[in-house]
């Protein structure tokens, strides 16, 4: 019973939101990101097919990272942002050509797409080298999914600014286990 409520609660927190997806401030997209990554990553796995058949919510999510002002965020606010949205983007990208094997038999994927990201156009390169990585924190290694089974496990929750240490902590640790 705890199982089925928590996922009634988080389809409430979903649908409270719903209405406000493109004017949602930094705090809902923190609540709507993770309330995405809760119902579509379990075990460290992305659920592409169910996203696949439900593509309103991620791009609902993608719409704010396209258009929102980060130019006010704090250093934790941006880098838990910048997470956010490479982990959305790489999800986005791969639910348009699903099903697919990698994300290298997709021309360009990483290098050549550009994205709009907090009114800038890049690739998912630049948006890990010339944004994330500027942090110089090597935990980050671990919390950017690329898409391949490969790779380090995604967490099932948004990164948020008042956890973010734990939550890269908690994600490096459960890489190197």
């Amino acid at each position: 019973m705890i199982f089925k409520s928590k996922y009634y609660l988080l389809f409430l927190v979903w649908i409270l939101f719903d209405s406000h997806a493109f004017s949602m401030d930094k705090d809902q997209f923190f609540v709507q990101s993770n309330v995405f990554f809760q119902l579509h990553v379990a075990n460290g796995l992305v659920k592409y097919n169910q996203i696949k058949n439900s593509k309103d919510k991620i791009h609902e999510l993608i719409i704010h990272v396209e258009q929102t002002d980060i130019t006010t965020y704090d250093a934790d606010e941006k880098l838990a942002f910048y997470i956010n949205a490479y982990n959305l983007l790489v999800i986005n990208q791969i639910i348009k050509k699903y099903p697919v094997d990698s994300p290298m038999k997709l021309p360009g994927f990483f290098d050549q797409n550009k994205h709009r990201i907090a009114g800038e156009s890049l690739t998912l390169n630049d948006l890990e080298n010339k944004k994330i990585r500027t942090y110089h924190d090597p935990r980050i290694h671990f919390v950017l999914v690329c898409a391949a089974l490969g790779c380090p496990k995604l967490g099932g929750f948004s990164f948020v600014p008042e956890k973010l240490d734990m939550q890269l902590t908690q994600q490096t640790e459960l890489a190197l286990k």
